[in-house]
């Protein structure tokens, strides 16, 4: 019954539908309304037909079927190349005579790229605004930013991406499976113009770098390397512009290395690190070299990203390998960080190209180091569709293997400590070309044998045996760290005094000290001894360390060292404990004159931020002094005296004769010497000496740092002061306003 209904109900309405809607647009038309107006543009194909110049693209466009769909619906912006552009492309192509010489596959590629997605007049190229990557927006959010590409109808198809088992890209013979990549945008046209050369201070000979052709910065349009001649062509779907040159679609950088075996090694470089994520293929520093639309975390920002990289060939790439890493078995010998280290190494930081300005004064890369180019060693510019690209016959060496880190990347000796290195990021440090470093490195089986640095067999990480404690620990990457830096060391011993304070990058102080024979002992602000926290401090170590001359370090010298050098934290070595309980008297004047506070555990106009030099008094020597007799504000004064403030001043002989500004306001008269130092009355004539010799003399005093360890606080500090006694007190004549 229901299918009676059914039935008989659609019948209905068929007959309904045929007596209401029979020729419903019958004259239509002819009605004025829907009239097209004699004066409306023809559609583009027809536009371009019309054009005599434009004939030999007209048959580009029939021969690859462009030209119905150019007639029909759509919006675009064609670039048409004229009959002399063509002629000099088959000029520059001699295997083409003619337009129907060029394969039809070749020939739908170009026009393709030669049609940009949507209609834009010549005010719209010239805008430098963005507004989701379309250049029409011309509100100050944007003023910031440049739009310099347009979008082309070009896209290129899916393409089979063979990934291993950790999803890196690989060849076919390494895959355990593929995906089919897709395209994930379509190529970009670049449109150069006055304003956009103006906006980012480029100069033409930026653009002339990339493109054989000379420039005037007037109001040409270019696209590419082609000139745009005369004024548009409106027509009724879009516009028309004659260009000067032929313009193929250029390769993205991952399809200019593929296509260019020349560059293959740093090609399998870089896909080292490739993920297999299908919009994301892999990428090195901010930028993805297989995709065309770059930086896209953003999408108002794509048609303004263009990348610079620096692409060595295999010569380059394999004289690197010999020079330095083969004594590791070659580039996979090396830890793989250090491998994308030599990967970032040849992008420039950000998304930014590479211009002659970059050339000639250089560039940051990806790895956060300076770059100049040899450029006797460039071998061709080129301007890819997501980069420019610097074809070149030499290598960037980061200068991790050029600093005094390089015995830690080219040698298997030290494996231990480059893994500390690494993991607390204790490398960029290390790797600063503007110093004169000296690298006290200890190696694997120094550190195995003391157990102050190995890999736990519990779970594989990092682990220093705490004699102390008696138990493993894992230490924060900070402490990590600072350990490292503790063994930094800026400068060399001169083998004039006979104890030298060598200024570490922890903050702290390695001191040097001359022996009998002749060598040099090298210390921390402890003794060394044999493991980490070592309570018997009978077990101590002697540090002769051993220059490693194995290597080209450009920024200092390395040493092998026998042991770590020891900074432990206890409460004497602060201000206040080593006054407190080693200069009563002078403490008890602190206190006299209100200069402690309440809790009596800081010393109130005491910065532990700033550096300070501290002449602290015998008890006999005060005693013997008229401090009582002083008024309330001579005492205050006479107590500041003893401080000097913004020097650490040893008895090596380091620091200038000058007059140093202390606490009390005024200067005194110092004069620093080869094992001594000399307080000299403002007229220069002696007042008194501090020797080396006394044991009281270049005490460092440290000052515990936020950063707390997980195992053990206050294990990282920084020595921000140095006391020396003296057998006198410093009147407050001795200083000078």
């Amino acid at each position: 019954m229901n299918s009676r209904f059914f039935c008989t109900g659609f019948a209905w309405f068929v007959m309904l539908l045929l007596i209401g809607c029979n020729d419903p647009f019958s004259g239509v038309e002819q009605h004025e309304k829907y009239q097209i107006p004699e004066e409306l543009a023809e559609k583009l194909y027809t536009q371009v037909k019309a054009e005599e110049d434009l004939s030999t693209y007209a048959s580009a466009l029939e021969i690859t079927g462009y030209d119905e769909i150019f007639d029909k619906s759509g919006s675009y912006t064609l670039l048409a190349p004229s009959n002399s552009a063509f002629e000099l492309f088959f000029q520059d192509h001699p295997n083409y005579q003619s337009i129907e010489d060029v394969p039809v596959g070749t020939l739908t590629r170009m026009v393709k790229f030669l049609a940009l997605q949507n209609s834009w007049n010549e005010e719209e190229l010239r805008k430098l605004s963005a507004n989701n990557g379309w250049g029409s927006d011309d509100t100050d959010e944007w003023k910031s930013s440049f739009v310099y590409k347009k979008e082309t109808i070009l896209e290129e198809e899916p393409r089979k991406v063979w990934m291993d088992e950790e999803g890196r890209i690989v060849d076919s013979l390494n895959a355990s499976s593929y995906y089919l990549r897709p395209a994930d945008y379509r190529k970009f046209m670049p449109v150069f113009t006055r304003e956009y050369f103006e906006f980012n201070e480029v100069e033409k000979e930026d653009y002339e770098l990339y493109f054989d052709r000379s420039i005037e910065i007037n109001d040409d349009i270019y696209m590419a390397e082609a000139k745009i001649e005369g004024e548009g062509i409106f027509a009724s779907n879009g516009f028309i512009y004659t260009i000067d040159r032929v313009v193929l679609p250029p390769d993205n950088t991952e399809e200019f290395l593929e296509n260019n075996g020349t560059y293959s090694l740093f090609l399998a470089l870089i896909r080292e690190f490739s993920q297999g994520d299908q919009a994301y293929p892999y990428y090195v520093g901010s930028f993805q070299p297989g995709l065309e639309k770059i930086n896209t975390t953003n999408e108002r920002f794509p048609m303004y990203n263009h990348a610079g990289i620096v692409i060595p060939t295999n010569r380059a790439f394999i004289s690197f390998i010999e020079d330095y890493l083969l004594p590791q078995g070659g580039l996979n010998g090396i830890p793989e960080s250090f491998r994308e280290l030599i990967a970032n190494s040849f992008y420039v930081a950000g998304v930014n190209p590479i211009f002659t300005n970059e050339l000639e004064k250089g560039f940051y890369n990806a790895a956060g180091e300076i770059v100049l180019l040899n450029q006797e060693k460039i071998v061709k510019e080129t301007f890819a569709s997501n980069a420019t690209l610097i074809e070149y016959d030499d290598f960037i060496i980061p200068n991790i293997f050029t600093s005094v880190g390089a015995p830690l990347v080219l040698s298997n000796k030290y494996r231990l400590f480059l893994d500390a290195v690494l993991q607390s990021g204790a490398d960029n440090a290390l790797k600063a070309m503007d110093q004169d470093y000296s690298f006290y490195i200890v190696p694997d089986l120094k550190l195995e044998e003391d157990s102050s640095l190995y890999i736990s067999d519990n779970n594989d990480r990092l682990t220093t045996f705490d004699y102390a404690s008696s138990s493993e620990v894992q230490h924060s990457s900070t402490i990590l760290k600072t350990r490292i830096l503790n063994q930094v060391a800026l400068g060399f011993p001169e083998g004039l005094a006979t104890k030298e304070f060598l200024p570490n990058l922890a903050g702290n102080y390695i001191v040097a000290e001359k022996q009998l024979d002749g060598s040099v002992l090298f210390s921390g602000k402890e003794f060394s001894t044999f493991g980490y926290n070592q309570p018997d401090t009978s077990l101590r170590i002697k540090i002769y360390p051993q220059e490693i001359t194995a290597y080209d370090i450009q920024n200092g010298k390395s040493f092998e060292a026998n042991g770590w050098f020891n900074y432990s934290y206890r409460a004497s070595d602060g201000i206040v404990d080593r006054l407190r309980y080693n200069y009563i008297e002078f403490f008890n004047a602190l206190r006299q004159t209100g200069y402690l506070s309440q809790n009596e555990q800081e010393i109130l106009f005491y910065n532990e931020d700033l550096q300070h030099t501290i002449f602290a008094p015998t008890d006999e020597a005060f005693l013997n002094s008229d401090f009582e007799s002083l008024s309330p504000d001579e005492k205050k004064k006479f107590v500041k005296t003893h401080f000097v403030v913004g020097s650490i001043i040893f008895t090596d002989g380091k620091e200038p004769s000058d007059f140093y500004r202390t606490m009390a306001g005024g200067a005194i008269n110092l004069d620093p010497g080869v094992d001594v130092i000399h307080l000299l009355e403002p007229d220069g004539s002696p007042y008194y000496t501090v020797d080396v010799a006394s044991e009281n003399s270049n005490v460092m005093l440290t000052t515990v740092k936020p950063e707390y360890d997980d195992d053990q606080q206050f294990t990282s500090y920084a020595t921000t002061a140095v006391l020396h006694q003296i057998d006198t007190v410093l009147y407050t004549t001795i200083l000078t306003e």
